[in-house]
This record gives C-alpha cells, structure tokens and sequence, in this order.
C-alpha cells in the first residue's frame, strides 16, 4: 500500500466511515477506493485530495531541503526524470523508510 492510500484508509476508519460511503461521497467506485487504499493504483493529488475532503480533512504537502551532502548526481539525475517518475521514486522511498520504521517499532517491544 502506498503512503496516500494509507492515509486514506486511516482516516476512513478512524471516521468509521466504509469504502463503499465515502466512493459516493467522492462520485467514485468502492472499488476505485479499495484500489486507492491497498496501493495498486497511484492516485493524482486531486484525488486524495477529493477522498479527505470528502472525509473532513485536507491534504497537506511539505517540502524538505536535501542535506548539504547529497550528491550533486543524484539531484541532476532527479531533475531530468518525468515528473511521474519522480514521484513514483519518492513514493517507493517513503514507503521503504515506513516499513523500516515498522519493522524498528515491533523489534523494540523483543528486547
């Protein structure tokens, strides 16, 4: 599941609110949502931003400067990417740093 569908879908549950209401809310597909929500599809900004409307909530997007030891490649490479696939990239990356955050929780509680 990618970060914006988990933000959907906890924001969905923690209103008790079913896929299936909010696709009407938002003149959607339950499907639509569930696809949302487990990750198979990337949605566009808009979307998650209609789905946590609908929802009470608003969308809030933060930039973070990179650390002054970025290599310099890797920013140029970044700026010629499409924007899609920067995005996918940042996604994956978010997704990667969570799961490691998971993982780093459920190991403390063993120790």
């Amino acid at each position: 599941m990618d970060h914006a569908g988990k933000v959907v879908r906890k924001v969905r549950r923690s209103q008790g609110v079913s896929q299936s209401s909010l696709a009407l809310r938002a003149g959607t597909s339950q499907s639509a949502v569930s696809d949302i929500e487990r990750g198979r599809v990337s949605p566009t900004l808009h979307t998650v931003e209609r789905l946590l409307l609908c929802l009470g909530h608003r969308l809030r997007l933060e930039a973070e400067p990179l650390p002054m030891d970025a290599p310099l490649e890797s920013v140029a490479a970044s700026l010629d990417m499409a924007p899609r696939e920067r995005l996918r990239r940042m996604v994956a990356t978010s997704n990667t740093i969570a799961r490691g955050r998971a993982a780093a929780r459920s190991g403390e509680g063993r120790a």
